[in-house]
């Protein structure tokens, strides 16, 4: 079966909820592509396996093609932040607004 982990690691959004009155409801997507409401985690878990094989062909056994430490995955965040920064002051320049 397909695992959290799997799905995180591909990047596919989706998560299970509770209520108070004992319903689950499962959903996959962003954007929402499928939800469901079922009556236990089980249930979720299962149907949310089963969502990500048929919507994006998530085979259960299959590794993630990227493995990365935290440490990797840290850096390429604050990579990213630091791009995206500056794309931001090069925008805020181009406006005639000045950046820093």
């Amino acid at each position: 079966m397909v695992t959290l982990q799997q799905l995180h690691d591909l990047e596919i959004a989706g998560g299970i909820e509770w209520t108070f009155d004992g319903a689950w409801r499962a959903w996959i997507g962003n954007p929402l592509r499928d939800e469901a409401m079922v009556g236990s985690e089980a249930e979720a878990m299962e149907w949310l396996a089963a969502k990500a094989q048929e919507l994006y062909d998530v085979d259960a056994d299959e590794e993630p093609a990227i493995h990365l430490s935290p440490e990797e995955l840290l850096r390429l965040q604050r990579d990213k932040n630091r791009h995206m920064r500056s794309v931001l002051d090069g925008l805020t320049d181009r406006d005639g607004k000045g950046g820093k």
